[in-house]
């Protein structure tokens, strides 16, 4: 019973979704330009996470030091 009530659905979404050729162009300095963003954006969380990361070791470390 569920599945037949189902189906209709999957149907209708699975021709919504259903990809056409596209006749598009990206030309090779595009495919550069991703690529460097991509590059940049994973440096930007590490260079985050390692600031991040030295401030609370210097809050819990600052202490010990002073005494």
């Amino acid at each position: 019973m569920i599945k037949s009530f189902i189906t209709p659905y999957v149907i209708v979404v699975s021709c919504i979704f259903i990809s056409f050729d596209a006749h598009a162009y990206i030309d090779p300095g595009s495919g550069g330009a991703i690529i460097t963003a991509i590059l940049g954006f994973f440096a930007a969380i590490g260079f985050t996470l390692r600031k991040y990361f030295y401030k609370l070791k210097n809050f819990f470390t600052k202490n010990k030091d002073q005494s």
